[in-house]
C-alpha cells in the first residue's frame, strides 16, 4: 500500500545461479500471512540440478530453497510466519510430488504416478493442503497432511465430487483455513467442467454451489466457481 508493485533486480536479488532464458527469471505464487515472504521459483537455466528451483525470500534477497533429484521444483505457498513452505518437486519420471521445504529440508509427503503437489498451508504450519493420486479411484484426488507428532505426516484422501470421471478428471484442494475448512477446485472430467469446492470435516466434500446454497446464498446466472 502507498508503493505499489515492486519487482526483483536480476541478478543482484537472485541466487548466483539464477539465469535469464527467454525473458524468463523468476515469479511469485504465494504469500506468507504476515507478509514477509514471498515463495515461488526462480529459473537456473545453462546451470547442473534443475531448470527451476523453488525459491522464498524477499525481492531483495530471493533464496533457493532446492530440488531432489537434479530435478525442478517450486513453492506455493507459506506458513503465516513464513518457516513452513509447501510446493512440489519433480521426479526422475518428470511428474511433480507434493512437498514441504522446513528447516532447510525437503520431504516430499507421497509418491504418486501421476502430477500431484501441495497447494496450500495453515497459518500454524500443521496443517498442508493439495492434491494425491488414488490408485483405487484411478484419479488424482483432493489430500490433506497433518503432522503425526513423530516428526512426519499423516495423509488423508478428502477424494473427489461425484462425477468426476478417472483418469482425466481432477480434485485438489488449495488453501486451508485456521477452522479447518478446505477450498479449492473440482474438474469432473475435460476443461470447462471444473468447479469450486469446499471440505469441512462435518460435511465432507460438496461443490461450493452446495456449499453456499446451503448457507443461504445463491450463485447468479451465467457465473460459474472454478476455483
Amino acid at each position: 500500500e502507498g508503493l505499489g508493485w515492486e519487482s526483483a533486480e536480476f541478478p543482484g536479488s537472485y541466487p548466483e545461479d539464477a539465469g535469464d532464458g527467454d525473458m524468463r527469471i523468476g515469479s511469485a505464487w504465494g504469500l506468507s500471512g504476515d507478509g514477509q515472504t514471498i515463495v515461488g521459483l526462480y529459473w537456473r537455466f545453462g546451470a547442473e540440478g534443475g531448470t527451476a528451483h523453488a525459491a522464498a525470500g524477499t525481492v531483495d534477497q530471493i533464496n533457493d530453497l532446492g530440488a531432489l533429484n537434479g530435478r525442478a521444483s517450486r513453492a506455493n505457498d507459506a506458513s503465516f510466519d513464513g518457516s513452513v513452505v509447501v510446493g512440489w518437486t519433480e521426479v526422475p519420471s518428470g511428474t511433480w510430488q507434493p512437498t514441504v521445504f522446513e528447516n532447510g529440508e525437503i520431504t516430499v509427503l507421497g509418491t504418486y504416478d501421476a502430477f500431484t503437489d501441495a497447494q496450500g498451508v495453515s497459518a500454524d504450519g500443521d496443517t498442508i493442503v493439495g492434491s494425491a493420486y488414488d490408485a483405487e479411484a484411478f484419479s488424482v484426488v483432493s489430500a490433506r497432511w497433518t503432522r503425526d507428532g513423530k516428526g512426519g505426516w499423516t495423509e488423508t484422501f478428502l477424494g473427489a465430487l461425484p462425477g468426476t470421471a478417472a483418469p482425466f478428471g481432477v480434485s485438489q484442494g488449495q488453501a486451508v483455513a485456521d477452522n479447518g475448512m478446505i477450498v479449492g477446485y473440482n474438474r469432473r472430467s475435460t476443461p470447462g467442467t471444473d468447479t469450486g469446492i469446499v471440505w469441512t470435516e462435518a460435511d465432507g466434500l460438496q461443490s461450493a454451489e452446495d456449499f453456499l446454497a446451503a448457507n443461504g446464498a445463491t450463485v447468479p446466472d451465467g457465473f460459474r466457481i472454478a476455483n
